[in-house]
């Protein structure tokens, strides 16, 4: 149970942060890396430059933590959206910690890694996973994955429990992450944000067109205005119709859907 939990909203109201929440949490998670980079060996912070990593390479840079202890590391799957490659290289670029990607094309190359059509996606991220800290020789994995996203049906963002050594973030909300990324005034990729995308609806969802997956002869293609919570795959994330195109209207936008779900 979170010692803090009774605090965390004031009046009751999931829509109503208590004042100095987002100081408590962002000391807490700092601490827990810096206990991670007191105690463990290798340790990583797995990057991937969706939301949830970016709140905790924020904390890495404000921790004063060395670059020479902690690096930042990710598996690049060659599913992923260009524009999340692109924003995840440049935003590491201006960090004073090392991002070192390992690609599981060429795992599956050079046989260190089987693609076994009866294996799930998961298994095969966690599969890879254990490869390349191996092959990086990272012995202690923090991950952004929160406890939230396990119960979303779109599936986590992040390592799971299960897949890191520590999870810093595991208790934050949705909404917690978003208004730090407002207070903190971090850049995010365009995916999360309101723009206009051809998509193709599958079975009530907007799904990006994807070569992959490309559309069945009676599923038509749409211009729509959309945005997503959650970054996968291409073939796997999921759209929603948005108009907000800032963190600020994210946040808003997540209050009023919490006020209609109470």
């Amino acid at each position: 149970m979170d010692a803090f939990a009774p605090a965390r909203f004031a009046g009751g109201g999931p829509d109503t942060p208590e004042p100095g929440w987002l100081d408590l949490l962002e000391d807490r998670a700092i601490g827990q890396l810096r206990a991670v980079e007191r105690e463990c060996a290798c340790p990583a912070l797995y990057f991937s430059g969706r939301k949830g990593s970016l709140c905790l390479l924020r904390l890495l840079e404000k921790s004063g933590l060395s670059s020479a202890r902690f690096r930042l590391f990710c598996v690049e799957s060659g599913r992923e959206f260009l524009e999340l490659v692109k924003f995840r290289t440049a935003r590491a670029s201006r960090s004073r910690f090392r991002l070192e990607a390992w690609h599981l094309g060429s795992a599956l190359v050079r046989g260190a890694l089987s693609a076994d059509s009866e294996a799930s996606r998961a298994a095969l991220r966690a599969t890879s996973l254990k490869l390349a800290q191996q092959e990086l020789g990272i012995e202690t994995l923090v991950s952004a994955g929160r406890a939230d996203e396990c119960r979303s049906s779109h599936g986590p963002e992040e390592p799971r429990r299960d897949e890191a050594t520590h999870l810093p973030l595991h208790g934050w909300s949705e909404l917690e992450i978003w208004s730090y990324i407002c207070r903190e005034g971090l850049a995010v990729p365009s995916l999360y944000l309101s723009h206009r995308r051809v998509c193709v609806d599958r079975h009530g969802t907007w799904l990006p067109v994807d070569p992959h997956a490309p559309p069945a002869p009676q599923e038509r293609l749409q211009l729509q205005q959309v945005r997503t919570n959650c970054i996968l795959d291409r073939s796997q994330t999921q759209f929603t119709p948005s108009a907000a195109t800032t963190a600020a209207e994210v946040v808003a936008e997540l209050r009023r859907e919490l006020v209609r779900c109470r």
